[in-house]
């Protein structure tokens, strides 16, 4: 066995993400995309594990509640009734499919902010307007729906706090210049520092 003078074998080897000198007065990359990146596969992750056990007990749930056929209750016996729920089917069925489609892209748009790929700009973009979309199409729906306007309000009240933010601070961190500068430079630049 012949040995290369110079080499290491303990070295760790040389890759793409190895540091490069900066040009003298270049800026280093935003954080921004890394940071969001995490948060949104945390996020993500937060949500989807109670997508998938709820979309099954969903299933459970909606089979069993089910009433009865019309001809199973006799007509001396009144109908019987709905639970009072906070949101209308039309608007349940809304948040659930924005849920279901939102949840899996953030999960992708996380893991490419993690990356700086150029797509992420408006991927994140096309994302946070479709989540405040949605958010606001629940609300709208499900209070058309109520018949109490303040018992609605009440109960639409923390959803909106715990969904709202996060869309409108990724709207508003990548609207920044240095954040879509980090984005769209080319991907032979120097890594986060």
């Amino acid at each position: 066995m012949q040995l290369t003078v110079g080499f290491n074998p303990y070295a760790p080897p040389a890759s793409s993400d190895a540091p490069c000198p900066t040009e003298p007065g270049a800026r280093p990359r935003s954080r921004v995309p890394l940071v969001c990146g995490i948060l949104s596969i945390t996020f993500s992750g937060l949500f989807l594990m109670p997508l998938l056990v709820g979309l099954g007990s969903a299933a459970i749930f909606y089979t069993a509640a089910r009433p009865p056929p019309a001809e199973a209750v006799p007509a001396t016996q009144p109908a019987p009734k709905r639970p009072n729920e906070p949101l209308s089917d039309s608007g349940a069925v809304v948040l659930g499919l924005a849920v279901l489609l939102l949840t899996p892209a953030l999960l992708v748009l996380g893991i490419g902010q993690v990356r700086y790929k150029r797509w992420t700009l408006v991927g994140t973009t096309v994302w946070a307007g479709l989540a405040v979309l949605s958010l606001l199409t629940t609300v709208l729906l499900s209070s058309v729906a109520s018949t109490d306007r303040f018992t609605h309000a009440a109960r639409m009240l923390p959803a909106v706090i715990c969904l709202a933010p996060y869309p409108i601070v990724l709207l508003s961190l990548y609207s920044r210049r240095r954040v879509r500068a980090s984005l769209t430079a080319r991907d032979t630049t120097c890594p986060v520092r």
